[in-house]
């Protein structure tokens, strides 16, 4: 590991360390002086604790999108595929030309 990764922040890693924290500190572990097998149950608790923290925060994510969703439908919002439609229409045309730009 370079300078330039040990100094770059990764929210997933951090998450990660802030959860292993969080076990250590519940059931009283010091990690330089736990047993291999207080080690084992640390790192498996703390592996699973935080895949349950990210599994709950992508449904709680995926819960506001639709709830996003649901409310442009109803305000008759363009869909994702209109969207796309008509950006992919927008790139074919051709540009305008600078004469035809209204005046200011």
């Amino acid at each position: 590991m370079d300078a330039k990764e040990y100094f770059q922040r990764d929210p997933e890693r951090e998450a990660f360390y802030r959860t292993f924290y969080q076990i250590c500190r519940r059931f009283n572990v010091t990690w330089s002086t736990a047993t291999p097998e207080v080690r084992a149950f640390v790192e498996e608790a703390t592996r699973v604790t935080y895949e349950q923290e990210k599994a709950q925060a992508t449904i709680r994510l995926m819960s506001e999108i639709a709830k996003g969703r649901r409310s442009g439908e109803g305000r008759g919002c363009l869909t994702n595929e209109e969207m796309r439609a008509h950006f992919h229409a927008r790139a074919n045309e051709e540009p305008l030309e600078e004469d035809s730009l209204p005046e200011e």
